[in-house]
Formats: C-alpha cells, structure tokens, sequence
C-alpha cells in the first residue's frame, strides 16, 4: 500500500538537507580558517619585506600584560594580528619575559625576533646566561 506524501512533508524533507548542506559548508569554512591560523601561528612572517621595513620605538611599561603588549604593537604597525601575536608569544620561549624599556624594533622583525628583542636576557659572570 502507496503512503500518501503531503506537501509539507516534502517541504520538511527539502529543508532538512538544505540546512545539512548549510552546516557542512559552515564547518568547512571554519576548518579552512583554523587552518589559516594555524599557518600564521607557525610560520611567523614579517610585517614588512626585508628591505622595506621601517624603524619603531616602544617604551614597555612594568606590569603590561601580554594583551596590552600585542595592542600596542599592532597599533605600531609591527604586528598583523593580535590574536596571532597571543598565541605565539605564549609558545615561545618569551613568554610573560618581556622587560620595561625603550626598544626600536623593526616592521622587518618576526614575532620571535621582537621577543627576543624586549625579553633581554642577563648574563652571569661566568659568561652564560
């Protein structure tokens, strides 16, 4: 015996893959933009080409946070992304190691290398650090 399909479940039906396709599509967007950050996370670049940089000075306070840091250096021009920066410099080596001061840094310098360059180490007599 034949069910008799009305429209509207026709109509449900319809809707029902409609927004499976929707969901698959968002998720595949959002896969390629993790992904993206991920990249960026990891293969640091340079603001700037190497030769077309241009000189910055930043004072660095006590008590700046890693938030405040990527803030200022992003509206500086040394940074692209803040949230790239967050991450990045809570994987590194540097981090929370940063030192108040007066620094020129560079829009040739790598996320890496403007750590490197406000987290000075202090050497022990012995010549290590």
């Amino acid at each position: 015996m034949l069910k008799k399909v009305s429209v509207f479940d026709i109509i449900g039906t319809m809707i029902k893959y409609v927004l499976i396709v929707v969901l698959i599509l968002f998720f595949i967007r959002k896969a390629k933009d993790f992904y993206q950050m991920g990249y960026r996370i990891f293969d640091q670049k340079a603001v700037a080409a190497e030769g077309e940089g241009r000189d910055v000075t930043v004072t660095i306070t006590n008590g700046l946070s890693s938030s405040d840091l990527a803030v200022m250096l992003k509206e500086n021009g040394l940074i692209e992304d803040r949230l790239t920066f967050l991450i990045q410099e809570r994987l590194s080596e540097y981090h929370n190691e940063w030192k108040a001061g007066t620094y020129t840094l560079s829009t040739e310098m790598t996320t890496d290398e403007i750590l490197a360059a406000i987290s000075p180490k202090e050497e022990t007599e012995d010549g290590t650090e």
